[in-house]
């Protein structure tokens, strides 16, 4: 596969699209729905609390969430509900890199190569067909030219994945505080423009208000959008086999 990194690779600017990562100026509370218990009423985890909630959507059993917490007397509340990508409704991942170790990993000469040869070798150490499906993923996120790094903060599962287009790099990123965050970089003559997309109001909100601390000495023009949905560049499939 051709390097879908290699134009970028020699800019220093793919690092700084981890400061949205650290970005705490605004949280967002991870849903895990346990139980449908009648009508619009549910079951759900949250961090390591059980409770009971009210929902006028319909939920699905099983399936994690991102949600705002709403101000309400006497009750939890929450709004603006958005299904988290199929690759977060992990429990685990087979293969996960250290936030800490991120900057180091977008400084390789050849990230595809270094990514293959990491998936490859844990395939040949998975234990179970559950974790070999997560790495096969991976391998498939490559063939479709786009990089998928799994990566940890603060003790939770994320992913972001690049995708190379002339001098555009397109990204998607989950994180803890946002959810998930997409846009592109784009290259005019020597300089950089970011423009990044959220779903969430007041994430949109929190990061224009800090837009530039968190861009402008590395980016020329820098522009946030609200958009009433993302997607990831490669979706996670539960079944999935490849050549390699």
């Amino acid at each position: 596969m051709k390097d879908a990194l290699n134009q970028i690779e020699t800019l220093s600017h793919i690092k700084h699209l981890l400061t949205l990562t650290r970005f705490n100026n605004y949280l967002l509370i991870p849903i895990h729905v346990l139980e449908h218990i009648h009508t619009n009423a549910y079951q759900i985890q949250i961090g390591n609390k059980t409770i009971q909630t009210m929902s006028h959507i319909d939920l699905e059993v099983g399936v994690r969430y991102w949600g705002e917490l709403v101000n309400a007397e006497n009750s939890l509340q929450f709004s603006n509900l958005k299904k988290q990508p199929s690759m977060l409704q992990m429990n685990d991942f087979a293969l996960s890199f250290e936030y800490k170790s991120l900057e180091h990993l977008f400084a390789l000469q050849n990230l595809s190569a270094y990514m293959k040869n990491t998936v490859l070798q844990a395939m040949s150490e998975a234990k179970n067909k559950y974790e070999f499906n997560f790495l096969i993923n991976l391998l498939t996120s490559m063939e479709n030219q786009t990089i998928t790094i799994p990566y940890t903060y603060a003790s939770k599962n994320n992913f972001m994945q690049f995708q190379c287009k002339d001098e555009q790099m397109h990204f998607y990123i989950t994180t803890n505080n946002l959810g998930a965050i997409s846009g592109v970089i784009v290259k005019h003559n020597n300089a950089f423009a970011i423009e990044v997309n959220t779903f969430f109001k007041n994430g949109f909100s929190s990061l224009m208000s800090d837009l530039e601390n968190l861009f402008k000495p590395y980016f020329i023009h820098r522009k946030i959008n609200l958009v009433d949905d993302i997607e990831p560049l490669y979706n996670y499939r539960s079944s999935q086999s490849v050549s390699v």
